[in-house]
């Protein structure tokens, strides 16, 4: 490992090796089932005992049991219905969680891990007394693809309900991979198995490949369709056939999949040669499949669904000065994304948005859903309502039908439009009917802005009615958008498609910006956004705002699925500029708490780039038991003295308080601060009470710099009144320096013997040490300057109490310059690294010889 920020004296880097020594370690006794017991409440409905180690891992630790229950259980049971007991063979209880697959209750046996067969489960498959088996429903087939770029093929085993076309399981059934490479890929891409349990032959296509390994993923797509039974045809033909519904019809399309090694096809169809009226469809110039139609049964005009696309995709035509995209005929393009889609994709700017809230799982209508586990979820888009061409949409079903090799959303978005919904599972489907509001399909894979139909209602509400503010204290990111008075019809997490805003530093240059949800969307109306990471949203979702401090929000627009879109123009919501780190509001002075006076506290602000401030909000207590404190009730500001006076009423007392304190600056200043800080209990003013102010410097260990304090407590009580950076240089440790003066307004209150009680910064903790070292030194009887030379030992002690020499030879008024000229005696002449911090003052240890 090398340290690029570390320099020796002679130069050179630093690094560590790290040797690596290969054992073996014992492998823990897996802990295997014996017993499983299967209860409705207190009712025991199944027991089945004497499951064996080789019954249990014979079935790859996968054992599937049939189980015959009551016929009122049919199609009237999840999860939640029954409770299980698994036994080991002492009788002992195992752990474990339950799913509902089609019309297996799987038992996960979270404890089980296996270098051979991975997670271990117990599927009760159900059938129902007096009813028919579902037993003879469960099949399981094989399927491969070919891996076209890496010459090898996915094979896999799919375990799937014959009745619903539910997928139960999908295992490998022997791919090789070939060299390490390939097979690096292909482990992570196994993912996709469980990803695939649930869905069907037609939504295999809407799954989002892993990430990383997006050719591997696709290949198993492919092999697990191929698994499934192809719709059968006559005797007399030769080609596939594939079924596509709108409005309740079926059109019938024949296709064979395009074979390079055989150009001369003939294509036969209930006995008639076909071959001179087929189409060929490619991708987007290799030829990747033939196509045979009846006129009859060619689907025409323009087709309506709803089709799950990405934000990029989504908000592409929204956000582009030109609004409408080329839509014309030939093949679609699913070789390449645009380039426009690619720079929206780039760094995660328009990336999909990921939570751990599970209970939040469905919450937005209009949102894509995805990847639910038991830890969280992901939304992947927009559910989207779009117009397509009917060419295009069989043009699409026909190269997902073949596996065509795809690098865009079109044959996911497509596929999604007759798929299960993933919150609802209902059946989505394709219409001829016009929608409310619609997004066009383009044969370039992008879609167009949102567009409306004729009669499609406007919101009557007038748009200034709204009242926007913009606030930068917000639990959801940075900045919060707050709207009141939205009109009725908009329904956040209802038919919220999407929302924009044009934000710049001007209205002429203001760029249009795309919002997700739950990061930027809130479902209970506010809107927010981050401009920098933080606890909330994607790790990404920040990128895509991170100019916008200093800039203005002119506009908001609401993309509704039932309306035509609102849009709330005329606003001038500035967005403030983001503090430093280095930015830390103090305490310069204040008194305890009385229950007769209350408290006054005097903040010194000469860190922070304010020209003036005022008080946003005070809260006494601590988190979610904190109370809003109401100005002039329960405490005033002096904005002259900066002194905010906090009064003794029945919401005030001793504890913690937290002061918003904001630019008073509001045309280009920069955000509020929360500061926090606590009152004691008064106690008697003595006569004589003054504060002490003493400059303190310690060594930060081992990252070559010091760290340079301004220490003020009362003499008198010893209570520390201030902690201050005093223009401490940490070069390239800045990030690790800035974060650990965090800890500074700790300390205020604090006494001598109570300054190790104060917490550590966690990530700073060698600058949080220094720190608390400095601010003994401030309580201790001597104190010594250091110089800042990593080579302590070969330099000459500066003068401290009891070695005091004085180092200056010579001092001359120099009154052009209104200053004294030094002359440094010979010893500290060419020790070019001792004063590589900026010097206030050079001090003897009892007067400031030069400042």
């Amino acid at each position: 490992m090398d340290f690029a920020n570390y320099r020796a004296f002679h130069e050179s880097g630093g690094y560590v090796w790290i040797g690596f020594k290969f054992v073996e370690t014992p492998q823990k006794e897996q802990v295997l089932p014996a017993a499983v017991e299967l209860y409705d409440k207190q009712e025991l409905i199944y027991n089945k005992t004497g499951i064996t180690k080789q019954e249990f891992e014979g079935s790859n630790a996968h054992l599937v049991l049939d189980v015959t229950i009551p016929k009122k259980y049919e199609n009237k049971w999840n999860e939640d219905t029954f409770t299980v007991k698994v036994l080991d063979s002492k009788g002992i209880q195992l752990n474990y969680s339950l799913t509902k697959s089609d019309n297996i209750l799987n038992i996960k046996l979270v404890d089980y891990h296996s270098p051979q067969f991975g997670n271990g489960s117990i599927g009760l498959r159900f059938k129902y007394e007096g009813g028919e088996s579902e037993a003879e429903t469960i099949k399981t087939a094989k399927g491969e693809a070919q891996m076209e770029t890496f010459f090898y093929k996915a094979k896999v085993l799919v375990t799937y309900n014959e009745k619903t076309g539910k997928i139960i399981k999908v295992e490998d059934d022997g791919t090789n991979p070939g060299n390490t490479h390939n097979r690096v890929f292909w482990n992570m891409s196994i993912g996709m198995f469980d990803k695939l349990v649930g869905k069907t032959k037609d939504s295999v296509d809407t799954v989002d490949a892993v990430t990383g390994a997006t050719l591997s993923s696709n290949a198993i797509k492919n092999a697990v369709k191929d698994a499934f039974p192809k719709p059968p045809v006559s005797e007399e033909t030769n080609m596939d056939k594939l079924d596509l519904v709108v409005d309740g019809k079926t059109h019938t399309y024949y296709y064979k999949k395009y074979d390079p090694k055989n150009t001369n096809m003939t294509f036969i169809v209930n006995g008639k040669d076909v071959t001179n009226k087929a189409n060929l469809v490619r991708n987007p110039y290799v030829p990747k499949v033939y196509y045979y139609v009846e006129d009859d049964q060619k689907l025409t005009g323009n087709l309506y669904g709803t089709a799950d696309f990405p934000y990029s995709y989504f908000y592409l035509r929204e956000l582009l000065a030109i609004r409408t995209a080329p839509s014309f005929g030939g093949d679609p393009t699913i070789g390449q994304e645009p380039t426009p889609l690619q720079m929206m994709s780039f760094g995660g700017r328009y990336d999909s948005v990921s939570s751990s809230k599970i209970g939040s799982y469905g919450k937005f209508a209009t949102a894509a859903y995805t990847d639910k586990t038991e830890t969280g979820y992901k939304i992947k888009g927009v559910k989207t309502p779009v117009q397509v061409d009917a060419d295009l949409y069989a043009k699409v079903k026909l190269l997902a039908a073949v596996g065509a090799e795809n690098h865009t959303a079109l044959i996911p978005a497509i596929t999604s439009m007759t798929a299960p919904d993933s919150v609802t599972g209902i059946s989505r489907e394709v219409t001829k009917t016009e929608l409310p509001t619609y997004k066009v399909i383009n044969y370039d894979s992008t879609i167009s802005e949102m567009k409306a139909s004729e009669n499609t209602p406007e919101i009557s509400a007038n748009p200034s009615d709204v009242r926007v503010s913009l606030t930068d204290q917000s639990e959801y990111g940075n900045y919060q958008i707050n709207l009141e008075g939205l009109p009725e019809e908009i329904k956040t997490d209802k038919n919220v498609l999407g929302v924009t805003f044009e934000a710049g530093s001007s209205k002429k240059n203001a760029k249009v910006f795309g919002l997700s949800h739950v990061d930027n969307i809130i479902a209970d109306g506010e809107l927010a956004f981050s401009v920098e990471m933080g606890n909330y949203g994607g790790n990404l979702a920040h990128k895509r705002f991170a100019s916008l401090p200093g800039d203005k929000i002119y506009k908001i627009t609401y993309l509704l699925s039932d309306h035509k879109k609102f849009e709330i123009d005329g606003l001038e919501l500035y967005i403030p500029k983001r503090l430093r780190s280095s930015h830390i509001p103090a305490i310069a002075s204040k008194t305890e708490f009385s229950a007769e006076n209350g408290a006054d506290v005097t903040f010194d602000m000469r860190k922070m780039p304010y020209e003036g401030y005022e008080i946003g909000d005070l809260f006494f207590g601590s988190k979610d038991n904190a109370k809003k404190l109401v100005e002039g009730t329960d405490y005033t500001f002096d904005k002259t003295n900066e002194t905010l006076s906090i009064k003794s009423t029945e919401n005030t007392g001793m504890g913690e308080y937290t002061v918003i304190l904001k630019d008073a600056n509001k045309k280009d200043g920069y955000c509020s601060t929360s500061f926090k800080f606590e009152l004691g209990e008064a106690k008697e003013k003595e006569e004589g009470q003054d504060n002490i102010v003493k400059d303190v410097v310690e060594n930060v260990t081992m990252f070559g710099y010091y760290a340079s304090l301004r220490v003020t407590f009362n003499k008198k009580t010893g209570v520390i009144v201030s902690v201050e950076d005093n223009e401490t240089s940490p070069g390239n440790n800045a990030g690790f320096w800035s974060n650990a003066l965090r800890m500074l307004p700790n300390f205020v209150g604090k006494k001598a013997s109570e300054i190790d009680s104060v917490d550590s910064i966690s990530g700073a903790t060698v600058s949080s040490v220094a720190i608390k070292k400095a601010v003994k030194k401030a309580f201790a009887d001597r104190s010594s300057f250091r110089m800042v030379n990593r080579d302590m030992a070969a330099q000459q002690r500066l003068a401290t109490d009891s070695n005091a020499t004085k180092p200056v030879e010579e001092k001359r008024n120099d009154a052009e310059n209104d200053r004294e000229d030094l002359t440094i005696s010979p010893n500290h002449v060419g020790r070019k690294g001792i004063m590589k911090n900026k010097i206030l003052g050079l001090y003897d240890p009892k007067n400031l010889i030069v400042k």
